[in-house]
């Protein structure tokens, strides 16, 4: 191990002692990992690890208890040298096995790996994460790690003290089914970290996830799982001006994983607050790479679906009062040998549908006198008003109808004709940008 680890990702590994303890576990003290010409990688005081007797006679590794004892883990990445790059390091025969491998089966492997390398007990102590950039510090401390009688819990403390975080959950590998969630002492979980390095405040009260099921259907590996974030917070100056607050999230997301494909299947349920929608995607590897998406809701309570909007993302809807149903759909498919004909479909369907009061952003006052003041390369120009006391205002009813639609219509030709979506439009940037591999042409969305 320690002649392949040199050989294949160029790291100086040495342990002071090794032992066994009967024939199923091994007792290693002083372990240092060193990447050539970087700095030290890792060191723990002791590790015990415990293997099951069964699997192992069929030549599986099957993890039953871990010790660990005064660990750290050292990141560095500075001046673009990383001690971890050995992480990211291509194998050479990896590439000739990707086209005959079955996807279906890979998933399963590894599934089941993941698993046999989660054991039934887990006692850690002392053992420090520490990670280095050319701006940034961060630095996990966890006393103490345990999985016991199927429970795990850990505690973190951030830099220092910063804040204490808490890992708790459920696991029972042999049902394949484990629960993680991680949520933060009398406070919300902070990434400071992120801000500072992305300018992205992000924050949230709880962030969970669970593996429910994991099962072979046919020729489908089939992984049922959720995520779920509760109270999460984000702020960048790129997508609003102020916070964006989401109370409640979560999605059940159904993995599929065929010969050839990946897929989030249509059984997946995204729910956001009090409403719900139906996902779809699947990437087809070959002989044709085919990437297809779908979006589907049921008829929704137009209020509650306005309600579940993330405060802070559409500023002008705060507010707003509406009646009626609303359902929506969403149809993508794109062939990548033929992109001139993608297909994209999106249709918003209502019933009985009617604003009963706007909300921040009142276009009512478009009926009324208002000052206008225009701007000019981000700077204003001179305020006007807009209604009779302006000797240059016009009432609409007197413009001629020719002008009213050629200004309609001068901007976005389909203007009567479309709901809202210049599908052709959108399907005609899609393809050009598809094959020219970078933004070359936009598509009208919204009108």
């Amino acid at each position: 191990a320690k002649l392949k680890a040199k050989n294949t990702y160029n790291l100086d590994v040495k342990i002071g002692s090794a032992s066994f303890t009967g024939f199923t576990t091994v007792n290693l003290k002083d372990i240092t990992v060193v990447p050539f010409n970087r700095d030290s990688l890792l060191h723990i005081s002791h590790f015990q690890v415990s293997v099951k007797v069964l699997p192992l006679l069929i030549g599986h590794i099957k993890l039953s208890t871990i010790l660990m004892e005064n660990g750290k883990l050292n990141l560095t990445s500075i001046k673009g040298v990383r001690n971890f790059e050995f992480l990211f390091k291509k194998q050479k025969d990896s590439t000739s096995k990707k086209s005959s491998a079955n996807l279906a089966d890979f998933a399963h492997n590894l599934m089941t790996q993941f698993l046999y390398k989660i054991p039934d007990d887990l006692n850690l102590t002392h053992f420090d994460i520490a990670f280095r950039d050319d701006s940034n510090k961060l630095n996990l401390q966890i006393p103490k790690a345990t999985i016991e009688s199927g429970k795990l819990y850990s505690t973190i403390l951030v830099n220092d003290g910063y804040a204490t975080w808490h890992v708790a959950g459920n696991v029972n590998t042999s049902r394949k089914n484990i629960l993680i969630k991680l949520y933060a002492d009398n406070k919300k979980v902070e990434l400071p970290f992120i801000e500072k390095k992305y300018g992205l405040k992000l924050n949230f009260d709880t962030i969970g996830t669970e593996l429910k099921k994991e099962e072979q259907n046919g020729d489908e590996t089939q992984i049922f799982s959720s995520c779920f974030v509760r109270n999460l917070l984000i702020n960048h100056p790129k997508i609003a001006s102020n916070d964006i607050v989401v109370p409640n999230a979560s999605i059940d997301a159904n993995v599929f994983v065929g010969e050839n494909y990946v897929s989030v299947d249509s059984s997946s349920v995204i729910h956001l607050k009090n409403v719900s929608a139906n996902p779809f995607i699947k990437i087809t590897l070959n002989p044709t790479k085919i990437y297809e998406l779908k979006l589907r809701t049921d008829w929704l309570d137009a209020q509650s679906l306005f309600n579940s909007f993330p405060g802070g993302l559409f500023e002008s809807l705060a507010g707003i009062k509406v009646a009626g149903k609303l359902k929506y759909g969403l149809n993508f498919y794109l062939n990548t040998k033929d992109p001139d004909n993608v297909q994209f479909d999106s249709h918003l369907e209502k019933e009985n549908f009617k604003i009963l009061q706007y909300g921040e952003t009142d276009l009512t006052k478009l009926n009324q006198v208002f000052v206008y003041t225009p701007y000019e390369k981000g700077k204003p120009m001179p305020s006007r008003i807009v209604g009779p006391a302006n000797p240059n205002f016009t009432p609409l009813q007197n413009i001629s109808p020719n002008l009213r639609n050629a200004v309609m219509t001068a901007e976005d030709p389909s203007f009567y004709r479309h709901h809202g979506f210049v599908e052709e439009s959108i399907r005609k940037s899609i393809a050009t940008d598809f094959k020219e591999k970078q933004f070359k042409r936009g598509g009208s969305t919204i009108s």
